[in-house]
């Protein structure tokens, strides 16, 4: 299996993708067992991207810290 990054920009595509696919948010909703409510905040940027949505994406979230060879004070 390969991995790849995605922007943010890129995971939000798959996520309509998904609604396209199922034929409606509120399908898709169902068919994920979360409110159409809170998709729709999801795809409307008002709330993040949990890891249940990002499970069914098959995307998992990674975090990293980056800092400059400088330590601060």
């Amino acid at each position: 299996m390969m991995l790849i990054e995605l922007t943010s920009a890129q995971v939000y595509e798959r996520l309509e993708k998904a609604v396209m696919k199922a034929g409606s948010a509120q399908a898709l909703a169902a068919q994920w067992g979360i409110s159409a409510a809170y998709l729709s905040d999801v795809r409307c940027k008002k709330r993040n991207l949990s890891d249940t949505v990002l499970d069914f994406l098959n995307i998992k979230r990674v975090v990293a810290y980056i800092a400059s060879d400088e330590e601060g004070t």
